[in-house]
């Protein structure tokens, strides 16, 4: 096969940025309050690489505050000229990489003794960005 599928974007790092879990209470039936939140940056150091943070913010009321940041650092291809495309890429293929692993230590990190696990469904990232954008 001579068709190169591999995308122009390149995972160089994913790693839990930061977490914060603070307990306040006991296990109840309040329903968990969850939202995102995606910001993306030019690394000053090297203007080819990229870095994308995704954070999950989950508050349930009288029992829990938990934060989760799962951080990316991204490059491109060489093939891939930087004519604006770069950014769109970032801004969506990237936070698109990240969701999982945010999902995934969201999961860990709830399925506690005396806790509801929380499973984050999948998000469609585009129209989350496109939303955040309007607001």
């Amino acid at each position: 096969m001579d068709v190169n599928i591999l995308s122009d974007i390149q995972a160089l790092s994913l790693t839990v940025e930061e977490f914060n879990f603070k307990r306040h209470g006991l296990k109840n039936e309040n329903k968990p309050q969850i939202s995102f939140k995606a910001v993306s940056f030019v690394n000053t150091d090297n203007n080819e690489l990229y870095k994308v943070n995704v954070t999950a913010i989950i508050k349930k009321e009288l029992e829990y505050d938990l934060d989760v940041t799962i951080s990316g650092v991204f490059g491109f291809a060489d093939t891939m000229q930087n004519d604006g495309m770069r950014d769109s890429f970032i801004n969506e293929n990237a936070v698109a990489i990240l969701v999982p692993f945010l999902r995934s230590q969201v999961a860990l990190l709830t399925a506690q003794p005396d806790m509801d696990c929380i499973s984050i469904p999948v998000i469609n990232v585009r129209k989350w960005l496109t939303a955040d954008e309007e607001n």
